[in-house]
């Protein structure tokens, strides 16, 4: 397990909604389709949205502002700061919304958690679990 730690609280894109969230995720979805040749399925089951990729993975340096692959990466691709993903997860924390991102072996879940300076700031949580070959964002509501 391991915990990313961001110094950024609940407050940061404050005009941000959970539509702008989704948003980041999908684009995320359609630039790994058109980079990577991994069709982008968005599906509605059970009261959750998926954005799911198969055969693909994300590097850790995705979990890292400016970690992107997508710099220089031609006119097509939709991002190429490398935050959307985060900030995305940022307003599902600050929303509640138990979302989860299973990358490939791994899930990766953001939350608020106190810090060093007693300030709710932003984190996610990685854990290993069995290899499902996929990148997949499961936001539940």
């Amino acid at each position: 397990m391991a915990v990313y730690r961001y110094m950024a609280l609940a407050e940061y894109v404050h005009g941000w909604t959970l539509f702008d969230g989704i948003r980041e995720i999908i684009a995320n979805g359609l630039d790994a389709e058109a980079q990577r040749k991994s069709p982008c399925v968005i599906r509605f089951a059970q009261g959750t949205l998926y954005v799911e990729n198969q055969g693909v993975k994300m590097p850790p340096e995705a979990l890292y502002f400016g970690g992107t692959s997508k710099r220089g990466g031609g006119g097509g691709l939709i991002g190429q700061f490398g935050e959307g993903l985060k900030l995305a997860l940022l307003i599902f924390a600050r929303l509640q919304i138990p979302v989860r991102v299973v990358n490939d072996d791994e899930t990766w879940t953001p939350s608020f958690e106190k810090d060093a300076n007693d300030l709710s700031s932003f984190v996610i949580t990685t854990r290993s679990i069995k290899s499902r070959g996929m990148v997949s964002v499961e936001i539940p509501g």
